[in-house]
């Protein structure tokens, strides 16, 4: 939640709450006993029973801003053990292969930055979930300036969409490429649309999965460069300008396709759901594979 949280167990053979007060600061994970001596108790989030498990959705007020969606997950690890983690209503997921630095700015202007590693997942503090304006976003360890342009919170909330933005050196020519991908989803047991759960995910602009059981060996003819792609893996690619046409040859071993397969630009993608093209593998005596 990005703020230390308090809690207090429920005894359900006494019907009431323990004295003893646990204390979980922020991206800590705790381990926790059941005392039984009494103590008066305090209650912000409605109480949870442990006895379940599965995802719970708690409210948590504030006499400034609109109630803040938490949630609350229950699993067991091993009987009796259970595993409980707490979250905010907005989850940011960095898929890209390098770190990246993002600048949330919320509606009163304050600045709040985050790092994140390749693969790391990151719950907003809960004061952040109901105020961001805009976002930032720019590849850490690169020198490289924040995107061209901020992605509005408002679209998000309006257009739930993919965000193409792209970073450069000291506002020159746009060196890294990369997406905010934006899933809203909305808790049935809630019913009301304006308490939404985002999943934010940073990917990269382009991605090419080898489902063959080979290597794959592809090239652009406008790069200089080939590329491997070892069978069932896949190739994140961050500098390329998806706003533009690009061809792409694809190579094997020993077979090569008659011709490139080209790919129009995001903007006339946008509208597809799948396109598909044919090309033909041959090899070297002139025999063809599809």
């Amino acid at each position: 939640l990005g703020i230390r949280i308090e809690f207090r167990t429920w005894l359900t053979g006494e019907q009431r709450f323990s004295s003893f007060e646990n204390i979980v600061d922020d991206n800590q994970t705790v381990s926790f006993a059941f005392p039984t001596h009494f103590s008066q108790t305090r209650e912000t989030l409605q109480p949870i029973s442990i006895d379940h498990v599965g995802t719970f959705f708690r409210l948590a007020t504030h006499q400034l801003y609109k109630p803040i969606l938490v949630i609350i997950h229950i699993a067991m690890t091993e009987i009796p053990i259970r595993l409980i983690a707490i979250k905010s209503s907005i989850e940011i997921r960095n898929q890209l292969i390098n770190s990246i630095d993002i600048q949330f700015i919320s509606q009163s202007d304050d600045l709040h930055e985050f790092y994140l590693e390749p693969n790391q997942i990151r719950s907003l503090p809960i004061q952040l979930c109901s105020t961001i304006k805009q976002i930032h976003i720019r590849t850490a360890n690169f020198a490289l300036d924040y995107c061209d342009d901020p992605v509005q919170w408002s679209d998000i909330e309006k257009n739930h969409q993919s965000f193409l933005r792209s970073c450069s050196i000291d506002g020159k020519e746009a060196v890294y490429y990369l997406c905010l991908q934006s899933k809203p989803k909305y808790p049935v047991i809630l019913q009301d649309p304006s308490l939404s759960i985002y999943q934010l995910t940073i990917i990269p602009s382009l991605t090419i999965c080898n489902l063959l059981p080979c290597t794959l060996t592809f090239e652009i003819p406008s790069y200089p460069q080939k590329f491997e792609i070892n069978a069932y893996k896949y190739h994140r690619e961050h500098t390329l300008n998806i706003l533009q046409n690009f061809d792409i040859l694809f190579l094997m071993n020993i077979f090569r396709m008659n011709k490139s397969l080209h790919l129009s630009t995001i903007n006339d993608l946008h509208g597809m759901k799948v396109t598909y093209q044919r090309v033909i593998f041959y090899g070297h005596n002139q025999r063809i594979i599809s």
